[in-house]
């Protein structure tokens, strides 16, 4: 039994309702009519918990209606049919009769669908048909099975005539007059013909009150249909295929603001990975990255220039400063026609490689610098006399110099050799890494012949004992011309985090000594060449430009995500109120909302990711080609990418976390209002 006690409902300054007191059966068709603004779809709103009371109740088998129980009301007890349909247009007719069976919990089964159709006088042919391609009456007929579907629900229709024909009216109010045999049937209706044929009961309002009822007086006790408690009602749960279907149509409806907004989305992105990695970027990291990955832990690093003297006590004070074990290197040159080669020899040497290796500087080495590289024979030196010899010269050596001819490089140990009038003895190869010489391509060992000399310095270096460092200064001195014959400092880097730390530390030092530049000028090791140009780069916009740029580049992910999110939510309110009148509670919307959002969202990111990534590689390998020849652009993997591949990641995480929130919110905004306050606004 279901009654209205002593409602009432304003609405601002506008009284809808006045003290409105109804008892109604348990079957039968009640027709409620009245003057236009008389306060008719208020009531049936009021009934069916679509809407509360400001005063007054609303009880059902003596259990009042609230906001606590209203969507149980609603999911077991109420079949509502609308003027408008009210059906969800990209779901099919048997998708859209099977969401009433949904809704109160009952077993779903294409045999009654079927059914269902057949009573309301449609094809069984119709049930895979989207409700889009129907007529008026066909969509209010679907309306009226999806609302019988719930076997227990009692029927409330809402001007189920108004947007129909006479010929169609008739045959919906047909229908309606059989359903009303056993259960309660409320029509609100201004069709006073069809009124007075169909109506079992009349209730009619004026002004907000009752001004005539013939509604039989009733005890109040449970009705034996429905008295079964509210509490008891199936949960209910969209299937999943309906919550894709009802997602993907969200988008397919709305193309153009869909294509917009990933356009959009996606120039932020790229701007926002562009930004994150001027920021973050760090030059010595991604070296000390790049070097860790190497075979070798050899770096050169040079602090010279062609015009600047570099004195003992510069050195001395440098290498104090640094606290690390490194060796000084120098600018020391093997003189290779001073040995006789054998011309057919270095014929085939030259033409298989391009060009002979040369040995331009020497290294005291230093014990507690160690060394990095593989020592491949032999050992490091231990006397005055001794030297080291890079791997491609002593096979270069073996190949073409007369006096050293052989097929064992072990047997150069200990072989006496002249450098400038100094004799010294060969006391160890040690691999020097990647060099042009380990090219298969002589055109591209051709060409890449001046980068290998930039890149490798190990590759042109003798390493000999430290007590020869002061030798070695003034010779190069002597023989250097302009040049201080200074080159640099050799490092023997452990791991990354060690390489990181001393670099940084060299930086500091290079400034506390006014050094020449900023910087070291050049960093070298295998397969790896830096100058200072492309950390100064970063270095001058780091905080200035990059910093506020990309601030705002997440704010604007941000404000594109709401409006991206904002016009599909928009464009799906329609929906959320169907399945809220349905009985399908706040999990329900919130998977659907959830399902919604995350469309968009994995749409844009993984275009965003993608496309970013990519404008990222070309913008990083275009900077290195054009602004800092000479530096190896495989650089750019270690540089860039790293950050280039995080930055959408963060993004996208970012963007997941703002669409968690924006169904959250939508949700608690939803369920915060009445159905029909949502409707209005």
């Amino acid at each position: 039994m279901l009654r209205a006690i002593g409602i009432s409902k304003e609405y601002q300054d506008k009284i809808a309702l006045n003290d409105v007191t109804l008892t109604f059966p348990d079957s039968g068709l009640v027709v409620i009519k009245g003057e236009s603004g008389s306060g008719k779809s208020t009531l049936l709103n009021l009934l069916t918990a679509l809407d509360y009371p400001t005063c007054g109740k609303i009880e059902f088998d003596g259990v009042e209606i609230n906001a606590e129980n209203s969507e149980k009301f609603r999911r077991k007890f109420c079949g509502n049919i609308y003027q408008d349909y009210m059906l969800v247009s990209e779901l099919t007719v048997g998708e859209n009769i099977a969401l009433g069976m949904q809704a109160s919990g009952e077993e779903y089964s294409e045999s009654a669908v079927k059914e269902l159709l057949k009573k309301v006088g449609i094809a069984e042919s119709y049930a895979d048909k989207r409700v889009s391609k129907l007529s008026g009456g066909e969509k209010q007929r679907v309306s009226i099975a999806r609302a019988i579907a719930k076997k227990q629900a009692m029927i409330f229709a809402d001007e189920p005539t108004g947007n129909l024909d006479s010929r169609n009216a008739v045959r919906i109010m047909d229908i309606l007059k059989e359903i009303s045999g056993d259960r309660l049937v409320i029509v609100v209706s201004h069709n006073e013909k069809l009124n007075s044929k169909y109506a079992d009961y009349t209730v009619e309002l004026f002004d907000g009150a009752v001004k005539n009822c013939d509604l039989p007086f009733q005890e109040e006790k449970p009705s034996v249909e429905y008295g079964r408690e509210i509490d008891s009602a199936s949960e209910s749960k969209l299937p999943v295929k309906t919550l894709a279907r009802m997602a993907l149509w969200g988008v397919e409806k709305n193309k153009s603001k869909i294509v917009a907004s990933i356009i959009s989305f996606i120039t932020i992105c790229i701007l926002a990975i562009a930004f994150t990695v001027g920021v973050i970027s760090d030059l010595p990291l991604a070296y000390a990255s790049s070097l860790s990955k190497s075979k070798n832990k050899d770096v050169v690093i040079s602090l010279s220039s062609s015009f600047v003297n570099v004195d003992n006590s510069i050195i001395s004070a440098f290498k104090q400063r640094v606290g690390f074990g490194c060796s000084a290197v120098y600018r020391f040159s093997i003189n290779n026609d001073k040995f006789e080669k054998d011309d057919s020899e270095n014929d085939k040497y030259i033409k298989k490689h391009g060009k002979a290796p040369m040995v331009s500087l020497g290294m005291a080495y230093n014990p507690d610098a160690g060394l990095g590289a593989e020592i491949l024979y032999g050992d490091v030196p231990q006397k005055q006399d001794d030297v080291m010899l890079p791997y491609c010269f002593a096979k270069y050596m073996a190949q073409v110099f007369n006096d050293y001819k052989t097929d064992d490089l072990k047997t150069l140990i200990g072989r006496e050799i002249t450098i400038r009038d100094d004799k010294y003895s060969i006391c160890g190869i040690f691999e020097e890494g990647l060099y042009y010489t380990d090219l298969d391509d002589v055109g591209k060992a051709k060409d890449e012949y001046e980068y290998f000399l930039k890149t490798n310095k190990m590759a042109q270096c003798l390493i000999l004992a430290a007590e020869k460092k002061d030798f070695l200064y003034n010779a190069t001195m002597q023989s250097g011309g302009f040049y201080s014959g200074f080159e640099g400092f050799y490092f023997n880097f452990k791991d990354v985090w060690n390489v990181y730390g001393r670099l940084m530390k060299i930086e500091y030092v290079g400034k506390s000594l006014e050094l020449w530049g900023d910087l070291p000028m050049n960093m070298h090791s295998e397969g790896v060449y830096f100058t200072s140009e492309i950390y100064g780069m970063f270095q001058n916009f780091r905080y200035i430009a990059f910093l506020p740029l990309m601030i705002m580049s997440f704010v604007g992910i941000v404000a594109m995500g709401y409006v991206s999110f904002g016009f599909l939510i928009s464009s799906k309110a329609k929906s959320y109120n169907i399945l809220r009148s349905l009985g399908f509670g706040k999990k329900n919307i919130k998977r659907l909302l959830s399902a919604q959002v995350f469309t968009i969202i994995a749409i844009e990111c993984i275009l965003g990711i993608a496309l970013g990534a990519f404008c990222l590689y070309l913008f990083g390998r275009g900077y290195i080609a054009l602004f800092t020849q000479g530096i190896d652009t495989k650089l750019f993997t270690e540089l860039i990418l790293p950050v280039g591949y995080a930055a959408p990641l963060i993004v996208s995480a970012f963007s997941f976390i703002l669409g968690g929130i924006i169904v959250h919110t939508k949700t608690k905004w939803l369920f915060a209002k009445s159905i029909m306050e949502n409707k209005t606004q």
